[in-house]
């Protein structure tokens, strides 16, 4: 859901219970209903279930300093892309096998290696576990970073059946995951109520970490099948001069 990276990155160059009867029937009897469940029961089904999943679509939207960004994610176990968008600045990101691949305009490749050189102005930039930032990078895109990010933490309470999405969901709420990047706030994950549980939106307010204002992810296209590969003609991020 990141991009908890797009905060880190501006930084050094990327996220709410006993609940009432849902009333909706689940397919297996082995699968406990929801209403049965408490927030961390919830959280935990929701997780095992997503995972399950394999793949997801998401978009994050945020304002940054007042101006919006926006983060569109394709995410499975292996692979994964995304594609950011703030202030006339714009980045292609995959990873595959490791790798990240990095792809940007002029202002999105000073957002990502705090560079401005030309030459590697829309390119794909391969970046490899060794090099400083890459973690920061890769971070967000692939499913389990993603899954990872979503668990709201300290006390959890919940709200009674409401719809979000035009899907019957539990709102499980409490403060934001740290891994989201965010360490103040209060973060809503929206759970649906039948299962698979499956999460549909997450939203983060009351930040104060940098000027992130009213942050969120909406998921969609689970199970979704999609084909990320390696791009070709890449540029080792070593030719890049990274500030240290």
């Amino acid at each position: 859901m990141r991009k908890s990276v797009f905060v880190l990155l501006l930084g050094c160059c990327v996220l709410v219970l006993p609940v009432a009867s849902t009333g909706v029937s689940d397919a297996s009897p082995k699968v406990p209903r929801i209403a049965t469940m408490d927030a961390h029961q919830i959280l935990t089904a929701m997780l095992a279930d997503a995972g399950q999943q394999r793949s997801c679509a998401s978009t994050s939207t945020s304002l940054l300093s007042g101006i919006p960004f926006r983060l569109v994610t394709d995410s499975s176990t292996n692979v994964g892309e995304q594609f950011l968008t703030y202030d006339g600045a714009a980045v292609a990101l995959r990873v595959v096998k490791g790798i990240v691949y990095v792809y940007a305009n002029r202002g999105g490749l000073f957002i990502q290696f705090g560079v401005k050189e030309p030459q590697f102005v829309d390119k794909w930039i391969e970046v490899t576990p060794t090099f400083l930032g890459y973690s920061q990078m890769e971070g967000g895109v692939l499913l389990a970073s993603i899954l990872a990010e979503l668990p709201p933490t300290g006390a959890l309470t919940t709200t009674k059946v409401l719809r979000a999405h035009g899907v019957r969901a539990v709102a499980i709420m409490g403060r934001p995951n740290t891994r989201s990047g965010f360490s103040s706030g209060k973060e809503t994950i929206y759970v649906s109520t039948k299962t698979p549980y499956l999460p549909i939106e997450v939203t983060i307010s009351g930040v104060t970490t940098g000027n992130v204002r009213d942050f969120e992810v909406t998921f969609s296209g689970w199970g979704k099948a999609f084909r990320i590969v390696r791009p070709a003609g890449t540029v080792p991020v070593a030719e890049l001069k990274v500030p240290s």
